[in-house]
């Protein structure tokens, strides 16, 4: 197994984003658990693929376990709409432009945060599942030592 470079380009970011389920090579749905891998084609063309196809890879960013988007992506053409009080609807119009605050300046702490209260438990559930794969799953080279309740601590500590 090649040695992982850790190299990402925002191209083969980019391409894990859009391509999260699939390998690009042969359209294999990935499920939990399976690995997946990033990186470079020997003509250094970005590759993110299962290990079925990681032979196609010169070189390996990185290697992943799978796990499912806890979120729906939205789609490209998905309307995007807000409130707003009758004066920046009225500046909107005059200016035949939008108004957009920074994030920083938001009132409300779960601004733009979809279903945040609502999906609580499953975001905690998906959260304490990555943080207990982490543990127990270093990087080569590093030994996890830990017993298992002794990861269950600290995957909630770190939740926390």
């Amino acid at each position: 197994m090649q040695t992982m470079t850790l190299r990402l380009t925002e191209e083969l970011k980019r391409l894990s984003f859009e391509n999260h389920d699939n390998c690009v090579k042969c359209k294999r749905t990935f499920t939990p658990g399976d690995t997946t891998h990033l990186g470079y084609s020997q003509q250094n063309a970005s590759l993110y693929v299962c290990d079925q196809c990681s032979y196609l890879l010169h070189e390996t960013a990185i290697r992943h376990s799978f796990t499912p988007r806890p979120y729906e992506v939205p789609k490209a053409n998905a309307p995007l709409w807000r409130y707003m009080d009758f004066s920046k609807f009225v500046s909107l119009l005059m200016n035949k432009g939008l108004y957009f605050a920074r994030a920083d300046t938001f009132d409300d702490f779960f601004e733009g945060a979809k279903g945040v209260s609502k999906n609580k438990d499953k975001w905690e559930k998906y959260h304490l599942y990555f943080f207990r794969q982490a543990i127990e799953n270093p990087p080569e080279n590093y030994k996890n030592t830990l017993s298992d309740n002794d990861v269950e601590k600290e995957s909630q500590m770190y939740l926390q």
